[in-house]
């Protein structure tokens, strides 16, 4: 049963909201797709899915995968056919007279069938790989993160072996990546025992331009050995992606300053979750 919202003809305001979703993700079963809003005469949240609406979601609930309390609705990978599908939402006032909101598009991957799934994982050791006669298996691993990339393609998995002498220098051309490639610690490996180097006053490489774009930096350190009070770690490129997932980014000589950690030209986007600054 609907019951009707009960207007007070406040003065006329504007829906705030936003997804709680990274994009790009690759889903083969249910994905939970929210937003996260507040109107203080209420709203819905209506979500499309290729231009067609999917879900008109009235109250927020709790979101299993997120952990919030927000608007969601169950997309089904098996409703599309494999491939980039695009989610919109709409954000409507429930009483007349305020100002509704329109998300920004996002694309998310359906995967029921199994096409688009990349199961290659490419080991790198930098304290004995060797990007000259390693062939990027756990025994025989390459020496540097860039090898890696270059070899995993898109939607790949780079295992990186403990070890703290990871530098991060510029690829150019970056490589097409359409879907998140992670770059995580191997097994057994904890967050502590992986530290990259991304920018250095005394490298010449590690200049913090990485130029790769749609990298998911999962529970690794990623960190700056700069002069104290310089907090940019990692600068991106213009209308790239990166995914900081359960990682530590943080300059040698302690926390950033409580400054944002990175710069990039137009249109780059970062996305954080469980991840320390």
């Amino acid at each position: 049963q609907y019951d009707p919202p009960v207007c007070a003809g406040l003065p006329a305001t504007q829906v705030i909201g936003n997804w709680d979703v990274v994009p790009y993700q690759t889903f083969d079963g249910v994905f939970q797709l929210g937003v996260v809003a507040f109107h203080e005469e209420g709203l819905d949240v209506v979500f499309s899915v290729n231009s067609s609406e999917v879900a008109r979601v009235r109250n927020p609930t709790w979101n299993e995968r997120t952990g919030v309390y927000e608007y969601w609705t169950a997309l089904t990978a098996a409703d599309y056919p494999d491939g980039s599908i695009t989610v919109s939402a709409f954000l409507a006032p429930d009483c007349p007279g305020h100002e509704a909101r329109t998300l920004e598009t996002l694309t998310l991957f359906a995967n029921s069938g199994g096409t688009l799934t990349n199961d290659s994982i490419v080991w790198v050791d930098c304290t004995s790989g060797s990007d000259d006669t390693g062939d990027g298996s756990e025994s025989s691993p390459y020496a540097t993160i860039e090898k890696a990339l270059v070899e995993v393609g898109s939607g790949g998995t780079v295992y990186l072996k403990a070890g703290l002498c990871y530098e991060l220098t510029m690829i150019y051309p970056p490589v097409d990546f359409e879907q998140w490639v992670t770059v995580q610690p191997a097994p057994g490996v904890t967050r502590a025992q992986v530290q990259i180097l991304a920018r250095s006053d005394s490298s010449s490489t590690s200049t913090g331009r990485f130029a790769q774009d749609m990298i998911r930096w999962h529970d690794v350190g990623i960190y700056s050995d700069t002069n104290p009070g310089y907090s940019t770690v990692m600068f991106f490129e213009s209308g790239h992606s990166a995914w900081f997932d359960g990682a530590e980014i943080y300059e040698q000589a302690g926390p950033c300053n409580g400054k944002v950690p990175w710069a990039g030209l137009e249109g780059y986007q970062v996305y954080m979750t469980n991840t320390d600054l």
